[in-house]
């Protein structure tokens, strides 16, 4: 996610068994973990370097949002890879 200076900004990520929650589970895992967004591969990948103390920095292409669903994920799809391509070029380029 992006602040208002459009730099990358720190979030929340909460981990889910299922691919696509509706609305109302997006709402409750916002309000009980204060998640800004939620995956299923992030949390294992992030893991797995935490225990071999190797650094990590996860970039995630957010595709749909609360209310969207995966009508909205597969529109932006392409627009979300895009941005994290973008981004983690201008990370290896300031390295």
């Amino acid at each position: 996610m992006f602040n208002s200076e459009n730099k990358i900004k720190n979030v929340y990520l909460c981990s889910a068994k299922v691919t696509f929650l509706t609305e109302k589970e997006k709402r409750e895992i916002h309000e009980t973990f204060n998640a800004d967004i939620c995956d299923m591969e992030s949390v294992g990948i992030v893991l797995t370097c935490e225990l071999n103390n190797i650094p990590c920095l996860m970039l995630k292409g957010v595709s749909d949002g609360l209310t969207g669903g995966a009508g909205e994920f597969f529109e932006e799809l392409t627009k979300a890879a895009l941005i994290c391509l973008k981004t983690a070029d201008e990370i290896i380029k300031n390295m």
